[in-house]
């Protein structure tokens, strides 16, 4: 997928290589794969390696770059109970602290989690599925580092009036930021929040295991949103708006655990009453080319308009539907995979012994026609042509 140019950080720093007397290495120009990197696991506390195939630039370059960062002491490899990922040293952080931007600065050195070493597996594990996210929204042209966005994370004195312009992604460590307020929702399994002119979400990484659910604390987390952000700080973008929320996956399988809504005896992942929409997106390019529409008010009804012209439209009935087909049988857009939707599409054809079409695309069918059995008849859309005629414009 293209990924536009990414602005470097305007300061001092910004294209000019600073010496450093406690190392050999200068520090990196903005614009180089190397300031990226530390970036990214400034960002994340750990950086799998597996994922540094999926930034820009050559794997030869990227190779070198690392090489360099670790020889200077910048970077080091961590690697334990099967799981392998960069950290920075502490001349790493004191580099980016004193060379880089202020916004990055503060959660190297504030109250942030990022500031401190995880050593245990579930930690770690966490680590890298906020690393993960990150990199799924960078490529996806959403805006990661903390000196593209508004500062919409800060103390309770420092609180102003904040305007979205693009797609932007907090990630937890960031949120926490605002201080006391964080301990609100401080047990959360959210990665972060996407904001977008026109929607705010709360972003969750499942990978390919169980993610542990606390249903008091992401109603919290949901209560901050509608409170905090789409009723002050945000008001302007989002006083009509109710929070919504994404959980990436390795791929679609895991979608049927969180449809069926039985995690080791939990309560429900997603079927209680935190969010009304939570879409279910995978951690490759199908999730990348999705999530466009899911930032897009106007770019998703256009689309659906688009899938749904053959069908008589929706009317109120007894059960969710987008519409009709000629048969009378309830359609229903499920290729964003939004769970609630789909769970409730489905138990009431169940309940109301019909039969329903469902339209989704070609990569999602077979998890879904697992889980919906013979009362779903579907329509895919063939992803390939997807990415060829639809134009994506930058978030």
């Amino acid at each position: 997928m293209h990924t536009r140019v990414r602005k470097p950080y305007g300061g001092e720093s910004a294209g000019v290589s600073q010496p450093m007397s406690e190392n050999k290495l200068s520090m990196p120009s903005a614009d180089s794969f190397s300031y990226m990197l530390l970036v990214f696991v400034a960002l994340s506390g750990e950086f799998p390696t597996s994922l540094v195939d999926l930034l820009p630039y050559s794997s030869d370059y990227k190779r070198k770059a690392i090489t360099r960062l670790k020889k200077a002491r910048w970077l080091y490899t961590y690697y334990s109970n099967h799981l392998r990922g960069l950290r920075l040293t502490a001349a790493g952080k004191r580099a980016l602290i004193q060379f880089g931007p202020e916004p990055l600065a503060s959660v190297l050195s504030g109250n942030g989690c990022v500031c401190l070493p995880k050593y245990d597996v579930p930690n770690r594990l966490r680590l890298h599925r906020m690393a993960e996210v990150l990199v799924t929204l960078y490529r996806s042209n959403v805006l990661v580092y903390p000196w593209e966005k508004p500062p919409v994370f800060i103390s309770q004195d420092q609180y102003k009036a904040m305007t979205i312009s693009e797609a932007c992604y907090y990630s937890s460590f960031e949120v926490k930021s605002i201080g006391e307020r964080a301990c609100f929702f401080g047990s959360s399994r959210a990665t972060g929040l996407l904001l977008s002119p026109d929607v705010i979400y709360a972003i969750y990484n499942t990978a390919d295991g169980e993610m542990k659910w606390e249903y008091a604390s992401e109603l919290r987390l949901k209560v901050f949103m509608e409170q905090d952000l789409c009723h002050r700080q945000l008001s302007f973008h989002y006083s009509q708006v109710t929070p919504a929320a994404i959980v990436f996956a390795r791929d679609m399988r895991q979608s049927i655990t969180l449809l069926s809504g039985k995690q080791n005896n939990k309560k429900p992942f997603v079927l209680g009453n935190q969010f009304d929409h939570f879409y279910y997106l995978t951690l490759d390019h199908h999730g990348e080319l999705l999530l466009p529409l899911l930032c897009s008010n106007e770019r998703k009804a256009n689309f659906d308009h688009y899938l749904l012209s053959d069908f008589s439209p929706s009317r109120n009935y007894r059960m969710e539907n987008d519409g009709f087909d000629d048969n009378g049988r309830p359609v229903l857009l499920a290729y964003t995979c939004d769970i609630p939707r789909i769970n409730s599409f489905f138990t009431a054809l169940d309940i109301f012994d019909m039969t329903g079409v469902m339209i989704c695309f070609d990569y999602q069918e077979d998890v879904l026609r697992e889980i919906c059995g013979n009362r779903v008849s579907f329509i895919h859309i063939d992803s390939e042509e997807y990415e060829r005629s639809v134009f994506h414009q930058p978030l």
